[in-house]
């Protein structure tokens, strides 16, 4: 009998490699440009993309291009972990919503990036908020770094070789590496967003006793202007408590 890492399943490694696909690309894809992608016939990706998309995995655009629909996501949210971290965080981010007047979310590692699982809109109409499902790099991000920070040496050194394998930005990470002690002795991480303008993410690490570092991190993208009603450095111990107060629910289920 031979050994079960021998065995292949040709179907099911060509629906996972449309799927991989998929999701490293920015823009929906035509039929034509995948089975050109993967080398394979137009006849056999049209028979897989009709199944991913009858099962929900995937989402016809007008123009008839394909991209991932959030199935996959949902699927994994379905993870008794998974859900026990949303729903302590849920009560607890709609009391800091209201009380910070911004909105926040919840982030986790996902390979070199971090996803976004669970967000509350603030109750400012000028509030900025992320979706859930959202992905960026963790180097690139603040909720990335703090929970790079926030792992054993042993998680660190693996998150460094996916990271410089999918997102090389080696003066990037070297200075993650160097302020990544620091972080930690801090309890949080604020700075400015890399990714929109006048916006400071506040981010504080949400622990589990199931993982030996940082589950989540909570994060508020902090909004300054003329409705801001709690001031930056306020806002931050705020975050703080309220990351605390989550792993404080963890620690019951």
């Amino acid at each position: 009998m031979r050994r079960p890492e021998t065995y292949s399943a040709p179907a099911l490694e060509k629906g996972l490699a449309i799927l991989e696909l998929l999701a490293e690309e920015a823009e929906p894809m035509s039929m034509v440009a995948v089975a050109r992608r993967l080398g394979r016939s137009h006849n056999e990706i049209y028979r897989m993309l009709l199944v991913l998309e009858r099962r929900g995995y995937l989402k016809r655009e007008a123009d008839d291009r394909l991209r991932l629909s959030d199935r996959l996501f949902d699927l994994a949210m379905r993870n008794p972990k998974r859900r026990n971290l949303h729903d302590a965080a849920m009560p607890v981010m709609h009391r800091l919503a209201e009380q910070l007047w911004q909105s926040c979310h919840l982030a986790v590692i996902s390979g070199a990036d971090i996803a976004v699982v669970a967000r509350v809109e603030s109750p400012d109409m000028a509030g900025f908020a992320v979706r859930v499902g959202y992905r960026r790099p963790m180097v690139a991000s603040t909720s990335g770094r703090l929970l790079f920070a926030n792992q054993p040496a042993r998680i660190r050194a693996t998150l460094e070789t996916v990271v410089a394998g999918s997102h090389p930005e080696p003066a990037s990470f070297r200075e993650l590496l160097e302020q990544a002690d620091e972080i930690v002795a801090r309890g949080y991480l604020a700075r400015e967003s890399s990714a929109v303008t006048s916006v400071t993410d506040i981010a504080a690490p949400v622990f589990n006793r199931q993982a030996e570092g940082a589950a989540a991190s909570l994060t508020v993208p902090f909004v300054s202007g003329p409705s801001t009603r709690v001031p930056l450095r306020h806002s931050i111990e705020i975050v703080r408590q309220a990351a605390a107060e989550i792993t404080r629910e963890l620690g019951r289920t």
